[in-house]
């Protein structure tokens, strides 16, 4: 069942020439430069410089995404590039609620999960060379009830940055390397375990300016199966379609117009705190997959906002020393905006 969960998660792609104007801007989250023109005025601090020779690709990061260590930087093919009109927003804000449900194993009363987030993405030439450098802090809250009998915090909190670069080898092979260094913990305890460093290593390749593939390791940094992959293809089959078919997080996405598109989503959630657990320091874990509808809306120029609803299932909680909590399907709302 895993395996056909495949779905988005740090896979990367640099991919697309600008054979108009010869020189080519970095782009971040839903952008979509003109079909004649890839550069962008330096007088707006939240857009790209140009750069001094040709990049022959141009980065695209999915941006609807909670925590760093669970954003899929990915390529832009030119087909759904050129009708697709977003405008640059860097900040993305969203909130998720995850409906009561009760603990199956062993039996207890309910758990509700509910989470906000916050990050910002600067996207940058690296120095003089054809690569790019991407910058992002975030930060998020989980706030918890229950399950009962189990001494878990109210609160955990995620502070961390992202770097991630970016490098074109030629017009069809890409290289993206990033690490995301930060802190999750309820703030009660800050150990050396509330630091966490995930990291991946990604390779692209461009079949077309509509077929990508992406893949390499990425290491989590959790209580268990820190390594894994980061597969599959991004596709464009005409102007209305964009497929992201990846693990962790999968997409298909139908473009109605300019402003409207609504996607199915299905995706690995979760992530590792560190917690006080019953007087002693702890490991803490949750992990879920999702499967969601979705629509980003993006006919205002301040803002997109964004809504997926579906449920969660296979939730787990895992400790360093307690036995795993299987938690029962629930409900699932997410909200947002970029701006």
């Amino acid at each position: 069942m895993h395996m056909l969960l495949v779905s988005t998660l740090f896979v990367t792609l640099l991919g697309q020439t600008n054979g108009s104007s010869g020189t080519t801007s970095v782009q971040n989250g839903w952008d979509r430069p003109s079909s004649s023109k890839l550069g962008i005025e330096k007088e707006n601090p939240f857009e790209t410089e140009q750069l001094d020779r040709p990049l022959t690709h141009v980065v695209r990061q999915m941006n609807d995404l909670p925590a760093p260590n669970s954003t899929a930087p990915l390529p832009v093919p030119s087909r759904f590039e050129k009708t697709y009109q977003a405008q640059n927003k860097p900040a993305t804000l969203d909130y998720i609620y995850m409906g009561k449900s009760s603990v199956e194993e062993p039996a207890t009363s309910g758990v509700l999960m509910n989470q906000i987030g916050f990050d910002y993405r600067l996207v940058r030439p690296f120095f003089k060379t054809p690569a790019a450098f991407t910058f992002r802090p975030a930060t998020s809250i989980l706030f918890m009830s229950g399950p009962g009998g189990i001494d878990l915090p109210e609160q955990l909190y995620m502070f961390a940055f992202d770097f991630q670069l970016d490098i074109p080898v030629n017009e069809r092979i890409g290289v993206s390397l990033g690490i995301t260094p930060g802190i999750w913990s309820d703030l009660v305890v800050i150990t050396n375990d509330s630091f966490r460093l995930p990291a991946r290593a990604l390779f692209t390749f461009k079949f077309s300016d509509t077929l990508f593939f992406a893949g390499g390791p990425i290491y989590t940094d959790n209580i268990r199966r820190n390594i894994i992959p980061g597969i599959g293809v991004i596709w464009d089959p005409n102007e209305k379609w964009h497929l992201e078919l990846l693990y962790p997080r999968s997409r298909i996405v139908y473009r109605i117009n300019d402003a409207w598109a609504p996607y199915l989503a299905i995706e690995r959630g979760g992530t590792t705190y560190s917690i006080r657990l019953n007087g002693a320091n702890s490991d803490f874990e949750y992990r879920d997959y999702r499967l969601m509808l979705g629509i980003d809306i993006g006919q205002w120029t301040a803002a997109n906002l964004f809504a997926e609803c579906g449920f969660t299932f296979d939730r787990r909680f895992r400790f360093d020393y307690l036995p795993q909590l299987t938690i029962q399907d629930s409900f699932i709302l997410r909200v947002g905006a970029r701006f």
